[in-house]
C-alpha cells in the first residue's frame, strides 16, 4: 500500500478482521509500518502498511478451475462456509464481497476460510434484515 487513502481502507479492513476470531475466517497476525516499526497512533499518516495474515494454499476460484469437486468435498466446504458466515453475521459484520476468489482453502486439510474484508461493513445490531426495494420496471412488450 503506497498512499494514505489505501492505508486508511486497509486499516478499516484490519479492524474488522481482527474482531473475527473463528476457524473459518482468515486471521491477521500483525500489521506493521515501514521498516518493521509498530503502527503509530494515527496510521493513516503512513505512506505504506504491511499486513501479515494467515497463509492459505489456494482459493475456491482456482480450485474450481481444476475441475468439479466431489460431492463430499463440496458438502464439507459449503458447511465450513456457512459456519464462517454465521459467525461473521453474529459479529454484526457484512462481508459484501463474497465470491470464490475470497474463499480460501488449504486442500490437504480441506479447511476453508473467508478472507478479504475490504468491502465489509460493521452494522448496527438493530440492523433490519428487511430489504428496501425501489423497483423500476420497464418492458418492451
Amino acid at each position: 500500500m503506497r498512499d494514505a487513502v489505501t492505508v486508511k481502507h486497509a486499516m478499516r479492513e484490519v479492524k474488522i478482521t481482527r474482531r473475527l476470531h473463528h476457524e473459518n475466517v482468515v486471521r491477521v497476525h500483525e500489521v506493521l509500518a515501514p521498516y518493521g516499526r509498530p503502527l503509530p497512533k494515527d496510521p493513516t499518516q503512513l505512506s505504506a502498511l504491511y499486513i501479515f495474515q494467515e497463509c492459505m494454499e489456494t482459493d475456491l476460484a482456482r480450485l474450481l478451475e481444476q475441475g468439479p469437486l466431489t460431492t463430499g468435498h463440496a458438502t464439507l466446504l459449503f458447511y465450513q462456509l456457512l459456519r464462517g458466515l454465521k459467525f461473521i453475521h453474529s459479529a454484526n459484520v457484512l462481508h459484501r464481497d463474497l465470491k470464490p476468489a475470497n474463499i480460501f482453502i488449504n486442500t490437504d486439510q480441506l479447511l476453508l476460510k473467508i478472507g478479504d474484508f475490504g468491502l465489509a461493513r460493521i452494522v448496527d445490531p438493530q440492523y433490519s434484515h428487511k430489504v428496501r426495494r425501489n423497483v423500476f420496471f420497464s418492458s418492451t412488450f
